[in-house]
């Protein structure tokens, strides 16, 4: 049987733990990426390996940051997620279990990470508005969010749908 992760009851909103680890471990990945960019922590080592200084390192880090604002909090991150996603990913509008953030295999809850929480900014680019701010984050399906990379955001849409992925309804 294949499950329906679109249809609204595939997870009632109220089976939903309300747990705190899952919103601060979004928030760490929003502090790994407004930090590093899209590089992540494997290319720190292969610039080491390359013979990169510490300092290279950091410097190339710091062209490929984003802003965080140092407002937002972990309750943020609950709220666009809950209050204006409905629990849904954001491009695809299909429900999302916050426990899916855990994906390795010695967590609770070990899922698939392509069907993890991400954290996506609606708008690339490196003025603040465009950095992890309440108005700019979206949630979404870490694999949906790779595959959009630096697709702007009206075009990700007609992308998804080239490729037969279902879209949210408000980019109907």
């Amino acid at each position: 049987m294949q499950l329906d992760l679109f249809k609204s009851d595939f997870y009632p909103l109220q089976s939903y733990p309300v747990d705190k680890k899952v919103w601060m471990r979004l928030y760490g990945n929003i502090k790994t990426s407004a930090t590093n960019g899209s590089t992540g922590g494997q290319t720190s080592k292969i610039l080491k390996d390359a013979g990169f200084t510490r300092e290279q390192v950091l410097d190339i880090y710091a062209k490929k940051g984003h802003y965080l604002d140092p407002n937002l909090t972990w309750l943020d991150l609950r709220k666009i997620f809950w209050e204006v996603q409905d629990g849904r990913c954001y491009w695809t509008g299909m429900r999302m279990n916050p426990d899916w953030i855990f994906t390795a295999k010695k967590e609770p809850h070990h899922n698939q990470p392509s069907l993890a929480l991400s954290a996506d900014r609606k708008h690339n680019g490196k003025e603040k508005k465009h950095g992890y701010v309440f108005q700019n984050i979206v949630i979404c399906c870490r694999g949906i969010n790779l595959m959009r990379q630096h697709t702007p955001h009206d075009d990700f849409p007609n992308v998804l749908r080239s490729l037969n992925i279902p879209v949210h309804e408000r980019f109907c």
